[in-house]
């Protein structure tokens, strides 16, 4: 399931440079991002299965941060050390390997052009294994949605409204590890030294 959030969103991705076109794609010359998502993920009948709220930030090209705040709460992060999930309501911290750029939905955010109307399908060889459709589109200067259909016939709508980034850096993608939690590294590498986060 947290493969499923990775693949579908983690991570996403603007600056919030005024745009003179309404047809102006968000990303056009962005190089970081952040915001606020939702995300609904429906069966083939339309029927919700799950639906969740956050926050995002990313700076381009690697580094992406997906914080879940309901209905339950966890943080997913990707930076230089690989992919780490902290579950806030279980404290557990499980650090993976790094999934390929390519097989981030998301990340092909930064390759959106005008197009008509703002919006872009792709349908193309390259798509992540299951994924069958994404077709993104962008609503306004600070909005974009994306839908995913994958090959059971789900389809994931994520909305991402756009906030000022401009005082993102690399550094604040570094994972701060919350002291007292578990931590399993499920990495193919050793874990790599880790800062302590202490919570009031």
């Amino acid at each position: 399931m947290i493969f499923r959030l990775v693949f579908y969103i983690c991570l996403a991705l603007f600056s919030t440079d005024s745009q003179s076109d309404v047809d102006a794609w968000p990303l056009a010359t962005a190089v970081t991002a952040k915001g606020v998502f939702s995300q609904v993920l429906t069966d083939s009948s339309g029927a919700t299965l799950v639906e969740t709220r956050g926050t995002f930030s990313t700076v381009k090209p690697d580094l992406y941060r997906w914080e879940i705040e309901s209905p339950d709460r966890q943080l997913l992060l990707l930076n230089g050390d690989g992919f780490w999930q902290w579950d806030k309501d279980l404290d557990i911290v499980i650090l993976r390997d790094r999934p390929n750029l390519e097989d981030l939905p998301l990340a092909r955010i930064w390759e959106g052009n005008s197009g008509h109307a703002g919006s872009i399908g792709l349908s193309d060889t390259a798509l992540p294994s299951g994924i069958e459709r994404i077709t993104l589109i962008a609503t306004a200067a600070d909005t974009i949605e994306i839908r995913l259909t994958d090959a059971l016939d789900q389809e994931t709508f994520i909305s991402l409204r756009l906030i000022e980034s401009s005082n993102l850096s690399p550094s604040d993608f570094t994972f701060a590890f919350p002291d007292g939690a578990e931590f399993y590294n499920e990495s193919s590498t050793a874990a790599p030294s880790i800062t302590l986060e202490t919570t009031p």
